[in-house]
């Protein structure tokens, strides 16, 4: 995969947020069903498997389109809400069970059949799961919804991901409207306090699709934190170190290649398939602010003095 065709657009910045559009000259043709569209539509259905397990759920393509899953991705209903636990295009015509991780941990009892939530998991539990080694991927979610919970001083009965956008649905909003797709974007950094986050695509209506919802998945993790300072440059160097020297191969869901991406800039995903590039999610190591060492040498002469 080559990010070499890549640009970078004006900033947009409001508040502590800043978001910087990817762009794209090329438009690779890219037919795939989008997992909203296929459940509106009936071509798509979703169930508990036959074994009730919140970590896998039965899902039918019946339509003649490859479908894409992505990252984070939610539906709601059934036994419990779920987010899709990794990127992964389904073939047509096929029916399988897919690894999910439940995001309403306090309900166990049926709703209804499983719906398009409009949400994707919060930016802080996808950074968590791409840097995550040893635990358990579902106690990472878990408490990475109750951190939110608590970050956004909201409660929810059931511990549900989705009531912790519902309840602060007027902020994100009003965060944004700041921010405006380009004609020929097919990615985005979004830089938020001290964290970086990227998400890239195929082409822009791939990425047409998920817009709103990764930018609000972005902003529900903002707070009062002061942002860093990052130059273009530096974006440009972590957008060059996303290359194939840093994949590490994973086992795919479906069809295409997964790999996991591991560098000294951070961690993250990506799936190809028909030597395409479906989409790469990227995040940042987190920069843990430095005391200035001219303050480190004035208290270490004080101390000095006092001796």
């Amino acid at each position: 995969m080559n990010l070499k065709h890549l640009s970078l657009a004006k900033r947009q910045d409001y508040e502590n947020i800043t978001v910087v559009p990817i762009l794209s000259d090329t438009n690779t043709p890219f037919d795939v069903l989008d997992l909203k569209k296929g459940l509106k539509m009936g071509l798509v259905t979703i169930g508990e498997c036959d074994s009730t397990n919140v970590e896998k759920v039965k899902l039918k393509n019946n339509s003649v389109s490859p479908l894409i899953l992505l990252d984070g991705e939610e539906i709601a209903g059934s036994l419990q809400n779920r987010i899709i636990s990794q990127t992964m295009i389904i073939a047509p015509k096929s029916e399988m069970e897919i690894p999910v991780n439940c995001s309403e941990k306090g309900r166990n009892e049926y709703k209804s059949e499983f719906q398009y939530s409009d949400y994707i998991a919060n930016s802080n539990t996808r950074r968590k799961k791409a840097y995550n080694k040893n635990n358990p991927l579902q106690e990472v979610v878990w408490n990475s919804i109750d951190d939110l919970e608590t970050d956004k001083n909201t409660s929810s009965k059931t511990k549900a991901l989705r009531d912790s956008y519902e309840k602060n649905k007027y902020d994100i909003d009003s965060y944004l409207k700041h921010f405006k797709m380009e004609n020929n974007q097919i990615g985005v950094i979004c830089i938020i306090e001290n964290k970086v986050g990227i998400e890239i695509f195929n082409n822009h209506s791939l990425y047409e699709k998920y817009d709103e919802m990764l930018l609000r998945s972005y902003i529900i993790d903002s707070s009062s934190s002061e942002k860093i300072n990052i130059s273009d440059k530096e974006l440009e160097n972590i957008l060059a170190s996303i290359n194939s020297d840093s994949f590490i191969k994973k086992d795919a869901v479906g069809l295409g290649k997964y790999y996991k991406i591991s560098n000294s800039y951070g961690n993250g995903h990506i799936l190809i398939y028909e030597n395409n590039m479906v989409h790469t999610s990227f995040f940042k190591k987190i920069e843990i602010p430095t005391v200035n060492n001219e303050i480190i040498k004035n208290i270490q002469n004080n101390k000095q003095t006092i001796c």
